[in-house]
């Protein structure tokens, strides 16, 4: 009977750890690759493409919810909209597979059972691999070193030039493909494959603008690239001798130009104008003479020979015929209280005309301004400035 008992009570005692014994569990936690575009996968990657990852959850008690999400990228980009979310989409760095570049991948979730304390669970870092390219440090230009967005300024003319680049690096290592563009009127090859790093190139006589290299993986959509201005030593026209000219049938009038960057200056005449002569444009080194059988104009730009082009700007200058004439004096009352006229004309031709105002009788005090006269009257009002309208002398001067 006592044996009987005691086994009654250790079997009870049995049963009573069995159904008490708190369920215990390990919850880890794997990062999971879906994919958005390129596929899922961790390695081949394309840097700068987004792709989407998940949480492989295992060991999660039945009636455990996962409150939080919290994802972490090295070297790379979770969007700001997805950090907290069950699904985290990723963009990774273009730069190399190793060291502190490597690229990682971890998320932290929390969980809780009923009311306990919320548990975090953290999973191991993943190890994502991009197909990377890295960047064009320099290129040479005629032996001289250039940086992205520098300037280089090429001697007008079409001598060739060598140009190139180092060879970019590939992690993991992988074909390139060299991309050359020249400035319009330059030639060169378009494309080169590694390890040729270098080309040879023929400018336009003075076409100036942008010398790009793109290097592209065989395997990737990516590109990298350097980019150089090219200017050239274009002509300036910087002034012309005289400003403005003025001739007489059978006469003409010498005018010369300075520039920057040229040797020579191309002369255009308007109609009723010549040019040593000549009613087409004139491409002189020196001075010209210019002619006239009317009122016109000429313009000049400066030229380069070297770099087959002329100037931008220009200068234009007003060609004057003839000997000047009043065509159309008037007179108004400047000032009534202190008795001031105004008397002016117009002169044809008026370039590089000179007045001189003379009183040839009464009494006025006179202040000439160019083709104008303040006139004050000491004892005729009206009457004195009507009568000295039409007694106004002007002398001319041809400069």
């Amino acid at each position: 009977m006592k044996n009987i008992f005691k086994l009654s009570f250790l079997t009870n005692l049995l049963v009573f750890s069995i159904a008490f014994t708190p369920a215990f569990s390990v919850v880890t936690v794997t990062v999971v690759a879906s994919g958005v575009s390129g596929g899922g996968g961790f390695t081949d990657l394309e840097p700068g493409t987004t792709y989407s990852f998940y949480p492989s959850i295992v060991g999660l008690p039945n009636d455990a919810t996962v409150t939080a999400y919290l994802w972490t990228a090295t070297n790379g980009t979770v969007t700001d909209a997805s950090k907290t979310l069950n699904t985290a989409y990723v963009t990774f760095n273009n730069t190399p597979n190793s060291g502190t570049t490597v690229k990682k991948l971890k998320v932290k979730i929390t969980y809780k059972v009923g009311t306990n304390t919320p548990v975090e669970v953290t999973s191991n870092e993943q190890i994502i691999e991009v197909r990377h390219i890295g960047a064009i440090s320099s290129v040479t230009i005629a032996g001289s070193i250039y940086s992205n967005g520098n300037t280089h300024q090429h001697p007008c003319g079409t001598s060739s030039i060598g140009v190139s680049i180092p060879n970019v690096v590939t992690d993991p290592p992988q074909s390139v493909t060299y991309y050359w563009t020249y400035p319009s009127g330059w030639s060169g090859p378009a494309t080169t494959t590694y390890p040729t790093n270098s080309v040879t190139v023929t400018p336009g006589a003075g076409q100036q603008g942008t010398l790009k290299v793109e290097a592209k993986r065989s395997d990737s959509g990516v590109t990298v690239s350097i980019s150089v201005n090219i200017t050239r030593p274009l002509p300036i026209i910087n002034s012309t001798s005289i400003n403005n000219l003025v001739v007489c049938s059978g006469t003409t009038q010498s005018i010369s130009a300075s520039g920057t960057n040229a040797d020579s200056f191309v002369w255009t005449p308007s109609s009723n104008v010549t040019v040593n002569g000549n009613s087409s444009p004139q491409n002189v080194s020196g001075a010209v003479n210019i002619g006239a059988t009317n009122q016109g104009t000429v313009t000049v730009q400066a030229y380069s020979s070297a770099c087959g082009t002329a100037s931008s700007n220009s200068i234009v200058r007003n060609v004057s015929f003839g000997t000047p004439a009043i065509t159309n004096p008037i007179q108004s009352l400047f000032d009534s209280y202190s008795n001031m006229y105004q008397c002016s004309n117009i002169v044809t031709p008026y370039f590089g005309t000179s007045y001189t105002w003379t009183l040839v009788s009464g009494s006025a005090t006179l202040v000439p301004n160019i083709n104008d006269c303040y006139v004050t009257t000491t004892g005729g009002g009206y009457g004195f400035c009507y009568r000295f309208q039409y007694l106004w002398h002007i002398k001319y001067r041809l400069l």
